[in-house]
């Protein structure tokens, strides 16, 4: 018997459709960045050449030229000794050799921030950038809402989506975040958590954004995290052993004292939110222990190819609702249904739109005259 290929899509649509407030929660991993193959008639040629984003593989190559200390071993030698077991912090403690912390965070700052201008006033992403990245545009838009309109207000006005009240991502980068600013003022909406840096919510409407592995700014100007969970040994201080029953911290706070806010993210969101698994390959050992560890507590969801069989597995194996697309450009497609098929006809009419598609495409402009 064929598989019900619509079986994800038809659930994780009737699932958005009755969640309350603050239930469902977005990961994205590293391929919510990447420019998607036959993007290319969609992306403006007044945009120039698409910025470049990395892979986790490519991002350590660059590591790898980048370490004035490196080891004498090619990096693609490195790499196939580790590539079997799919040991990336393993790679990177091989490749980030006789670096110290704050030479790795300047150096994948500038590896990841290359060729891009950072010197916009208000800390906004390039909306040229947004332009390549199709599936990290759907999914800012998919957790953000238009406000009501009022009569003395001509342009539409953003908040966040009062469904997604969590965003977790495992990336050093801050799109996510710089990209949501050419919709709304940050800081009133958002609370962003790492694990090296205190921050707690100061207004109720405020949902969260956890960088689980730490992060490097989007503004030059702001403080860098000194370390990053990326080599083995770093992997090892931010997670309990997989033989330690984790979920004894009451708070992130707590969590972040004992050096385990990654756990504390993980299992606080697998088992209090539906998540929405976007670009990842679930090959973070972390991760795939705290989703088995949990199975069944949470229905979640991953947006995979069809043709991907392993990763499928690997998906079902976990507990999760693989949510099909035949390619990756078909992802904001996807996100766009599930969001209007559970867009209130109130809050739509409130916004000033007939359909919910349009109110989508609104969505997805942002501010009327965002900087390019």
């Amino acid at each position: 018997m064929a598989a019900d290929h619509s079986y994800g899509i038809k659930t994780l649509k009737s699932d958005y459709k009755n969640a309350a407030d603050n239930t469902f929660g977005l990961y994205l991993g590293a391929g919510v960045n990447l420019y998607p193959p036959g993007w290319n008639k969609h992306y403006p040629k007044s945009c120039g050449e698409p910025f470049p984003v990395y892979a986790w593989k490519d991002l350590l190559r660059k590591l790898y030229q980048a370490n004035e200390h490196r080891p004498r071993i090619r990096f693609d030698t490195l790499a196939q000794k580790h590539e079997p077991d799919q040991d990336w912090p393993g790679l990177a403690q091989d490749v980030c050799k006789g670096m110290q912390d704050a030479e790795i965070t300047k150096s994948l700052d500038q590896i990841i921030y290359s060729c891009m201008s950072r010197e916009s006033k208000y800390k906004q992403s390039r909306k040229c950038f947004l332009d390549q990245a199709p599936t990290l545009h759907a999914a800012i838009c998919f957790a953000t809402a238009i406000k009501e309109k009022k009569p003395d207000h001509v342009k539409s006005r953003f908040q966040r989506n009062r469904r997604v009240e969590i965003v977790i991502t495992p990336n050093y980068d801050y799109f996510f975040g710089a990209g949501w600013t050419l919709y709304e003022a940050f800081k009133k909406q958002w609370c962003h958590q790492t694990p090296y840096k205190q921050s707690a919510r100061k207004y109720r409407e405020q949902g969260l954004i956890c960088s689980i592995h730490g992060y490097l700014p989007y503004d030059p100007k702001t403080d860098r995290d000194r370390k990053i969970v990326l080599t083995r040994d770093s992997y090892k201080k931010a997670y309990a052993s997989p033989t330690v029953q984790t979920g004894g911290w009451t708070t992130y706070e707590q969590a972040r004292s004992e050096g385990k806010f990654a756990d504390y993210v993980l299992w606080k969101a697998i088992n209090e939110y539906q998540l929405i698994f976007i670009g990842t390959s679930f090959i973070d050992k972390p991760l795939c222990n705290m989703l088995a560890a949990y199975k069944g507590k949470r229905r979640h969801f991953a947006i995979v190819r069809k043709s991907e069989n392993e990763l499928i597995e690997r998906v079902n194996r976990l507990g999760i609702t693989p949510v099909m697309v035949k390619e990756f450009i078909e992802v904001p497609d996807r996100l766009r249904g599930v969001y209007c098929a559970g867009l209130n006809d109130d809050d739509r009419k409130k916004a000033g739109f007939d359909k919910p598609t349009d109110y989508w495409e609104r969505l997805w402009l942002g501010k009327t005259n965002p900087k390019s």
